[in-house]
Formats: structure tokens, sequence, C-alpha cells
């Protein structure tokens, strides 16, 4: 648990003007707000979705596989997306990101490596990178789950 809310402080540390331009698209923004990942992220995503429609904020999760196979049809035009990865590199965002931009989504991305592919595709760039995992294999997402968590919290 001291690992995670070492990690924790590190990103809040690391807050931002992306993270207020996030904030203030996603305020201005009266339609709904989709949030994609995969895996873990997927995952956290889906919390991050639920916990958007407690406070007010319309939002979906949208597994980027069906996406790709055509659930795109969700979107309105201007409909902002929030991508979540730890990486950077999962190619079914990475494919994603065209269809997002034919849709006119302002694309937010909560990374773990913001010099990724996908780091580099996004309009706005929350740091969501961490030193290491609470676990000695450095293996299970557990750190990078709770900093892109309390990310998405604090949006």
């Amino acid at each position: 648990m001291e690992t995670e809310a070492e990690a924790i402080l590190c990103a809040a540390r690391r807050i931002d003007d992306q993270f207020l331009c996030a904030v203030k698209l996603l305020e201005e923004h009266r339609g709904k707000v989709v949030i994609t990942g995969l895996g873990k992220s997927g995952f956290v995503a889906q919390k991050l979705a639920a916990t958007m429609c407690s406070t007010g904020t319309p939002a979906v999760f949208l597994h980027p596989v069906d996406a790709l196979h055509g659930d795109v049809g969700i979107y309105a035009d201007g409909d902002p997306t929030i991508i979540l990865s730890k990486s950077g590199t999962t190619l079914e965002l990475l494919r994603l990101i065209p269809l997002l931009r034919g849709l006119n989504s302002t694309l937010i991305g909560i990374v773990g490596n913001k010099t990724s592919p996908l780091g580099k595709e996004m309009d706005i760039l929350l740091d969501a990178s961490v030193r290491a995992e609470a676990d000695p294999y450095n293996l299970a997402p557990t750190a990078s789950t709770a900093v892109a968590t309390a990310l998405g919290d604090a949006l």
C-alpha cells in the first residue's frame, strides 16, 4: 500500500496545465465522455466511467476491440475520449486513433509512458508513470492502476 500511495503522491506532484485543460474540456462539454482501455487499464476505465456518471458527467466505457468492430456509433460528433494505457503501445488503442479523429474527439490520455506512440497521439496527456509496481517482480499492475484510478477520480 505504501508503494501505491507513494506513486499517487508522485503523480499528484506532476499535475500541470494539461490536467487543467482536461478538467476544462470535460466541464464545458455538454455531451458524453467516452472512456476506453484494454486489460487492467480497461477495468480502471470502466470504474472511471461509472464514477463520472455518479458525479453527473454522462460517460460510457467503450471496449477498444468493440470500437474497431463498429461500436464507435455510440459517439456524437465531438464527444471527448479518455484513453487509459500503462505502456502506451497497445495496438488496439493505436488503431482506434484515426477513427476517433474522424469523429472530432479530443483525446485525453492517462498514459504510463509519455513518449510512447499512444502518448504522442494525445491532445491532452496526463502522466501516469510509476517508478515500480508493488510486487517484488514489478509485474502486477498495482501502483500503475492506483495512479490511473487516482488521476481519473481527480478529473
